[in-house]
């Protein structure tokens, strides 16, 4: 059985968080993924710190035996979609030195039109401020809004490899 807290929407940031968030200076890099002659990727996206961010996206992403998050990485992506962009279909299982991405939550900061998410276990459609969090290797995809801009902010739940390995252990004598 899932646990309740993923594919789950709820709020990780107010308005007034978003729109700060939005108004930042940052600079965007592009996102494209090609391979062969299939477009995989071709947002803007650009990396924040922040403290206060880090902390909301801490509060939410709770213990959950699927999925088990013993930190949150200190880095987001913030992402920008236009008309017709997407990320396609893609986990986030990655090693990060002694830690693998072990979840992800995309929050929704600044929207035209609703975030539409994806992912093997449905559809999501989310606003400014609501977040969902995906185990990291479920896959899913982003879809750009038909026109205008939408921006969304992914960070991810990290587990130490050592818990990883602690846990396959056999104990048993």
């Amino acid at each position: 059985m899932l646990d309740p807290i993923f594919y789950n929407p709820q709020t990780v940031l107010s308005h007034e968080q978003c729109n700060e968030i939005s108004n930042l200076q940052v600079e965007w890099k592009s996102g494209c993924w090609e391979k062969g002659n299939t477009v995989y990727r071709n947002d803007s996206y650009a990396v924040i710190y922040h403290d206060d961010y880090w902390m909301r996206c801490k509060r939410v992403m709770v213990a959950s035996s699927l999925a088990p998050c013993d930190f949150v990485k200190a880095s987001f992506n913030l992402h920008k979609f236009t008309a017709n962009s997407l990320y396609a279909w893609h986990t986030d299982q990655k090693r990060l030195g002694t830690s693998v991405c072990s979840r992800s939550i995309v929050i929704g900061i600044k929207t035209v039109s609703d975030i539409v998410i994806e992912t093997v276990n449905g559809c999501f459609s989310i606003t400014q401020g609501i977040g969902i969090q995906i185990p990291s290797k479920d896959s899913y995809q982003l879809i750009g809004p038909e026109r205008g801009e939408n921006l969304l902010l992914v960070g991810w739940g990290m587990q130490r490899l050592s818990d990883i390995y602690f846990s396959q252990k056999n104990f048993a004598y």
